[in-house]
């Protein structure tokens, strides 16, 4: 699974799906079906065919991977809360944006349950959802959703790094795509800076 991480970050997609799918045998033959190990190697899976916009091949791998966690580790995992925010992920990438909505506010919801409101991946979650809402035309909602995931960031980590470099990124092209170009501008130089 390591190897399937760090060769996807490198774009070798056809190459990874291999090494990926031997991933998910082994852990099925290691494991079973009802392990995590296994649900994380489908989860991969399913997020290379996502990359390469094989949308129907990754759909019932992250269902599965939904379906062993919740069973396994049960619905207040964090485990679990991602795996319904990758599912959410994939619906917005194929413009099912009600399901998207919904797997994104239930997996916010169980994050803000196990670990509050002020931490990464709450703020992650509330991003996703953030870009949701721009892609929908819901830009009142999509901007409070950026203009909090900066305040989590800002409080956790500080704002000279990437994580709050991206949110900046999102707000900015909000702004742009509104047409409030001299709201825009302060945040591009902002993430220049940071960049």
């Amino acid at each position: 699974n390591k190897q399937v991480i760090e060769l996807n970050k490198q774009g070798k997609f056809n190459e990874t799906i291999v090494i990926a799918e031997k991933a998910v045998d082994a852990a099925k033959n290691e494991f079973g079906v009802n392990n995590n190990y296994f649900a994380s190697s489908l989860n991969n899976l399913a997020y290379l065919y996502e990359n390469m916009a094989k949308y129907e091949k990754a759909k019932p791998l992250y269902i599965q991977a939904i379906e062993i966690r919740k069973k396994v580790l049960g619905e207040t995992h964090p485990s679990y809360a991602l795996s319904l925010n990758n599912l959410a992920s994939l619906y917005l990438n194929m413009g099912e944006y009600e399901n998207a909505e919904t797997f994104f506010l239930t997996s916010l919801e169980i994050t803000k349950k196990i670990s509050g409101d002020n931490n990464l991946e709450y703020a992650i979650s509330l991003s996703n959802l953030g870009n949701l809402y721009s892609t929908t035309g819901e830009y009142e909602k999509a901007e409070s959703m950026n203009l909090q995931v900066l305040k989590i960031i800002k409080s956790v980590s500080g704002d000279n790094n990437l994580d709050y470099a991206t949110s900046l990124n999102n707000l900015g092209n909000l702004y742009f795509v509104r047409g409030w170009y001299e709201k825009a501008e302060p945040v591009y130089l902002k993430l220049l800076e940071i960049l």
